[in-house]
């Protein structure tokens, strides 16, 4: 246990990118837990906990079809541990032959999985704190295979923290991966709103002008692969069960997500009604979801900025009333502090984000790197 938790600790030290982060991880948890047939792993965003990215290696092979319908199916559909409902509990980890009562077939993703050879599912959520997730990890057996035991489970409850931080940091605008390329990339995307158009089935309807440009930057999308990213089918499937399922959503589904290159998007999705059919016939213009894709406003972004800089409660107080201007005196006031306090609160504030001056803290929370 001492080892893989040493081993995954030093790979979220090394790793500059998910990919990295992903496969040291899964190299160092099959050293230790035996027999696992594939992994998948999953960035989520914490506010609305729908899927931003997706990753997996083993040995199974998975026609892309396939995994765009689990995605699908994981937003839109009704089953046991979905990665938004195990996120919400406790334990933040559940297996599926436990969830259903041994009664696998009942749930629709283990049939889809089983067609491809999948029989055992672990899942666990990758937390920082009961309302902090940042991904998911979910592992699989053949049939074959035993179900994953207490051992198993341990080794994931001991190390989804620690990589949870890992994945956590390289939220932050000051990534390394945000280098000269990530430049040209920002440069040539100074665009308005996108928007992708997609009907009941997730075939693309339509889509705005040079829109690809914008998604091949997608964490995880395979740019040669004929599905969209994994973001931009978990906010089409979660808008339309919200409103198959008459949700009266208090705002439209979203996520937000953070490019290799360091520029940040956010996702909406709405649903775009269809006029129905003339004398029983349809014509053509049936009901859809439209998503759509812009570069995310800083006050969107700023409490996942908070929370990835890991600030306390308290700093992340001091902190938005430096942004709205106010003094160190006016913040004492405020806060009922004494400036020394909130000197002190600014001193950890400007290690944990590593400037200088009030001025650079507002300008990496405020600023724009697209």
């Amino acid at each position: 246990m001492r080892r893989v938790a040493r081993q995954v600790g030093d790979a979220a030290e090394r790793s500059k990118d998910l990919v990295s982060l992903w496969s040291e991880v899964t190299d160092a948890l099959c050293a230790v837990v035996p027999g696992v047939w594939d992994t998948c792993w999953y960035t989520v965003d914490p506010a609305s906990l729908l899927v931003t990215s997706h990753f997996r290696r083993g040995r199974a092979d998975v026609p892309a079809e396939l995994l765009e319908e689990l995605m699908i199916h994981e937003h839109y559909g009704d089953d046991v541990n979905r990665i938004a409902d195990l996120c919400r509990t406790a334990s933040g980890m559940g297996g599926i032959h436990e969830a259903t009562g041994g009664d696998v077939r009942a749930s629709t993703r283990w049939r889809r999985s089983l067609a491809v050879g999948s029989d055992q599912e672990l899942r666990v959520s990758l937390r920082t704190g009961p309302d902090e997730t940042w991904g998911a990890l979910s592992l699989y057996r053949e049939a074959v295979r035993p179900p994953f035991d207490a051992d198993a489970r341990a080794v994931l409850r001991r190390i989804a923290p620690v990589v949870a931080h890992a994945v956590r940091r390289m939220l932050l605008p000051s990534a390394p991966e945000a280098g000269a390329a990530g430049t040209a990339n920002r440069a040539a995307d100074e665009g308005g709103p996108g928007l992708v158009l997609l009907d009941r089935d997730f075939t693309v309807r339509s889509a705005s002008p040079g829109i690809e440009h914008r998604l091949r930057r997608f964490p995880g999308h395979d740019p040669g692969g004929a599905g969209l990213p994994a973001a931009v089918v978990a906010v089409a499937a979660a808008t339309l069960r919200a409103v198959d399922r008459g949700e009266d959503a208090v705002r439209a589904p979203y996520a937000r997500v953070v490019a290799a290159d360091g520029g940040r998007f956010a996702l909406y999705g709405t649903h775009v009604p269809g006029s129905g059919k003339a004398d029983g016939i349809a014509d053509g213009n049936a009901d859809g979801v439209a998503v759509i894709i812009e570069q995310a406003s800083p006050g969107r972004m700023l409490p996942l900025l908070l929370s990835a800089y890991e600030l306390t409660d308290r700093e992340r107080d001091v902190v938005r009333l430096i942004l709205r201007g106010r003094s160190t005196a006016q913040i004492a006031a405020g806060l009922s502090v004494t400036p020394h306090t909130v000197q002190q609160h600014l001193k950890s504030v400007f290690a944990k984000t590593g400037v200088r001056s009030r001025r650079d803290l507002v300008g990496i929370l405020l600023s724009e790197p697209y």
